[in-house]
């Protein structure tokens, strides 16, 4: 595959999260045309420079989420999966394990680099489900709301 300024343009649109809400949002953010986007990504995707998740609220239609290859996790205070330590981990799985017992530096590291929405919809998702301790979530509300905090602070 050629690397094109088409290619690295949107390569990098998702290593930015354009991509977390599908290949339409992906080729709206480019201001190119879906069909060209949509084979481009799955250009990419054939490569492994970027990774196809199906959209959870997908209805009939076949929706992805175009997430960029994460070859590190985030780094954190300490390792949660420590008796798995050569197995990947998936995302939501570092997630979850960072909110069942939480720390400020790693939700903040979580937060930076997963994107606050995904900590957000799997906190939800634990919520709903009972999979936290109150405690915890408690927490873990307090903690995230200081993050959003700091973040609109930021902008």
């Amino acid at each position: 595959m050629r690397n094109t300024r088409s290619i690295r343009q949107l390569a990098s649109l998702i290593q930015a999260g354009k991509g977390r809400a599908g290949i339409y949002a992906l080729a709206a953010h480019a201001q190119r045309p879906y069909r060209r986007v949509y084979d481009q990504v799955m250009r990419l995707a054939a490569a492994g420079k970027v990774r196809l998740e199906p959209a959870p609220d997908a209805g009939g239609r076949k929706r992805f989420r175009v997430l960029p290859v994460e070859s590190n996790g985030p780094v954190l205070e300490f390792n949660r999966a420590w008796s798995q330590p050569d197995t990947p981990q998936l995302p939501e799985r570092v997630i979850a394990q960072v909110l069942a017992r939480p720390t400020f530096n790693d939700l903040l590291a979580c937060a930076k680099h997963y994107g606050l929405p995904a900590v957000e919809d799997v906190y939800g998702r634990m919520l709903r489900e009972f999979m936290l301790e109150p405690g915890a979530a408690a927490t873990v509300n307090r903690m995230l709301r200081n993050i959003m905090i700091g973040y609109e602070r930021a902008a």
